[in-house]
């Protein structure tokens, strides 16, 4: 579940799983921030383990797109949860997220 708890330790194991990567303090800072704002999107209810490729679209179509952020933020955040989904839950939902948004960004640009 999505509870204070949970994202205390799933965000500790992020931070020490990046830095055993060797990855700079502000890449992990950006990546706790962006991670934070996901799971905040859901609340303590959400077994976040159970998101679908849906829901992961609809929240970055909402939360990104639909806000016209930058492809900075987009990307960081991408990044961000892509890795928090497939390091930590184990979720391999996100392998085919980046072609899902490219065309969900394709259609509007189209239209």
């Amino acid at each position: 579940m999505n509870n204070e708890k949970n994202k205390k330790v799933w965000l500790k194991k992020c931070e020490e799983t990046l830095r055993m990567g060797g990855r700079s303090e502000v890449t992990i800072k950006n990546y706790r921030y962006a991670i934070i704002r996901f799971l905040n999107r859901y609340d303590e209810k959400t077994n976040i383990s159970k998101l679908t490729t849906d829901d992961i679209i609809k929240y970055f179509k909402k939360d990104f797109i639909d806000k016209g952020l930058s492809a900075a933020t987009y990307n960081v955040n991408l990044a961000a949860v892509r890795f928090f989904l497939k390091t930590l839950l184990r979720l391999n939902i996100m392998d085919y997220l980046p072609i899902e948004i490219r065309r969900l960004l394709l259609s509007y640009v189209e239209s």
